[in-house]
């Protein structure tokens, strides 16, 4: 059993992702362990992100944030002074974040969260991926092929031309100049230079690539789904996507992928799916899942202590890699 359950969280916010975003939700769930609970038939979560093992935010419709310090047994509201759909997360640290989403909308905070401040994006594009590796180097993927990138913590933003005009779901850095994006049609691109030029790469044209994740800039995996949302696929790379190779189908969709430095993983999918990996995903392994369906959204910070959601916005937590869940619920508590 690993000691250390609180990684680097430089570590984490950089080389892993929960990008995922859903646009279509199961219209109705039940399951029995949660019979209690009655939170509204359409999930109002689109992200959440733990920089540790208390500590973290989830964030949705309407402007939503809400943040947790005791590993998600309670949850406070933050006002986020914007109405958009939020989708977007990125902490670099337990101050400093920033969330992006509709209409081009980018806000941080530099307090935790207590307080947030809106950042001129210049576009009106969907924003629907940011990621930050340091607090001033940050990138946000956009529809129609968009990225953004800042220098200075988002005092600026710069808009950079990529070789597709998909919509861009997922964005992954390890350092200022190694990158990638994914999103749908297959689009797969990567940069070496901060994002001053995107290559593509052509895995599978027929498929939705949900989520991209790398464990160092050589390591990375990205998942999707056909696009009728059939079957799910996994393509792996060992050379920081100069290549990539094809995983076997999966029966259910995948959709959201974190790995970490020690090649560690999960891969969060439908019907309940929950992988996880030491092998920087060329093998994957079934736990045992909290629930039977869809999980819309989830954050890992090690093998062993995560959270995931359905699309009704239950949250189940796992200390142990998965074996066991236990319920909580991401509502404010009435004083």
């Amino acid at each position: 059993m690993r000691k250390n359950l609180s990684p680097n969280l430089k570590d984490i916010t950089m080389r892993s992702t929960s990008l995922l975003l859903f646009l279509f939700f199961l219209p109705s769930c039940t399951n029995t362990i949660l019979h209690e609970q009655q939170p509204p038939v359409e999930n109002p979560f689109d992200l959440m992100q733990f920089v540790n093992a208390s500590t973290g935010w989830i964030v949705g419709k309407g402007g939503l944030i809400r943040k947790t310090t005791d590993g998600g047994a309670s949850w406070t509201e933050q006002y986020s002074g914007v109405p958009n759909q939020l989708f977007g997360l990125s902490f670099v640290d337990l101050s400093r974040g920033w969330v992006c989403g509709r209409e081009g909308v980018i806000i941080n905070t530099t307090d935790g969260g207590a307080s947030w401040m809106r950042q001129k994006s210049g576009t009106m594009r969907l924003c629907k991926a940011i990621r930050f590796i340091d607090p001033l180097h940050g990138w946000v993927a956009c529809e129609g092929g968009i990225v953004l990138a800042t220098t200075d913590g988002g005092s600026t933003w710069t808009i950079q031309a990529t070789e597709t005009t998909s919509s861009l779901c997922s964005i992954a850095f390890t350092s200022t100049q190694y990158g990638w994006v994914c999103g749908s049609n297959g689009a797969l691109m990567r940069t070496t230079n901060g994002g001053a030029n995107w290559t593509t790469s052509i895995v599978d044209p027929n498929l939705n690539l949900w989520g991209i994740a790398f464990g160092d800039a050589l390591h990375g995996c990205v998942v999707g789904s056909d696009l009728e949302y059939t079957y799910g696929k996994t393509f792996t790379t060992t050379d920081g996507g100069d290549t990539w190779t094809a995983g076997q189908k999966s029966v259910p969709p995948l959709f959201m992928v974190q790995l970490f430095p020690d090649n560690s993983g999960w891969i969060m999918g439908r019907s309940g799916t929950v992988l996880k990996t030491f092998d920087a995903g060329n093998s994957w392994t079934h736990t045992n899942a909290p629930f039977s369906y869809w999980l819309s959204l989830s954050s890992f910070v090690d093998t062993k202590i995560g959270w995931v959601s359905d699309p009704s916005g239950h949250i189940m937590t796992t200390t142990n890699g998965g074996r066991d869940w236990s319920s909580q619920s991401p509502y404010p508590h009435n004083p």
